[in-house]
């Protein structure tokens, strides 16, 4: 738990308020290089809004350069939402705070589902409708900022389900609830996404918090999915 904690705590501390990175991704960079990765940090966005961030790769010692075998690549953001109101937060948001066997913080949960139930077709004409059954008058500009997807059972699913039942005891039902998901932004390009997080019910929320004992669990959990697709690759 030591390590995982410190990490975990050491970001938090960072205000990394979108678009201010605070140096988040310089700390885990860092932390990557000391184990073998390469890291290659990507600005993007005009210089009144510049957003950073961090591509880091490793190739396994059993696997030549040149191979043409999957990746498999974790995603996450490093910026978080304001706080909202300081005086409502009962410990200040960026210093990592334990309580009741929690750490509270901006930023120490996080991670969402998406729904695949509607084409983007269907949500507007469902907007539509609610509009014309209340006699208004409007005007609406679309703006389509991915498709909605859906991941089915593959190689991937298998080795995630697996591995939190065993680490936890309990079956993973498999979802698209919970809100708009950023696997969205890669969906297209990559064959296989899954969402896997901490439960969310207090992001983007007044004092937001972790269970502790979910940090050390959820690091067992992708250590041993990366262990559980090393055995079996991908599909």
């Amino acid at each position: 738990m030591a390590d995982t904690l410190r990490l975990t705590e050491q970001l938090i501390a960072q205000a990394s308020v979108t678009p201010n990175d605070a140096d988040c991704q310089l700390i885990i960079a860092q932390c990557l290089a000391s184990i073998g990765f390469t890291c290659e940090h990507l600005p993007f966005g005009p210089a009144d809004w510049r957003v950073s961030n961090l591509w880091a790769k490793r190739v396994p010692t059993n696997r030549a350069l040149h191979s043409a075998g999957p990746t498999l690549v974790f995603a996450g953001h490093t910026d978080v939402v304001p706080t909202g109101p300081l005086a409502h937060w009962q410990s200040a948001p960026f210093v990592p705070t334990h309580r009741d066997g929690r750490l509270f913080g901006r930023g120490a949960s996080d991670m969402k589902g998406f729904s695949t139930a509607s084409t983007p077709e269907q949500l507007q004409q469902r907007m539509h409708a609610v509009l014309d059954r209340h006699g208004l008058t409007y005007t609406l500009d679309w703006t389509l900022s991915a498709e909605p997807f859906v991941t089915t059972s593959g190689s991937l699913v298998q080795a995630i389900c697996k591995v939190i039942e065993s680490e936890t005891g309990h079956t993973p039902e498999l979802s698209t609830t919970g809100g708009t998901s950023d696997a969205r932004f890669m969906a297209r390009i990559c064959p296989q996404v899954v969402e896997l997080g901490p439960p969310n019910a207090s992001i983007h929320q007044i004092d937001e918090n972790i269970v502790l004992t979910d940090l050390e669990t959820l690091k067992n959990i992708y250590r041993r999915i990366l262990e559980t697709l090393d055995a079996e690759p991908l599909a």
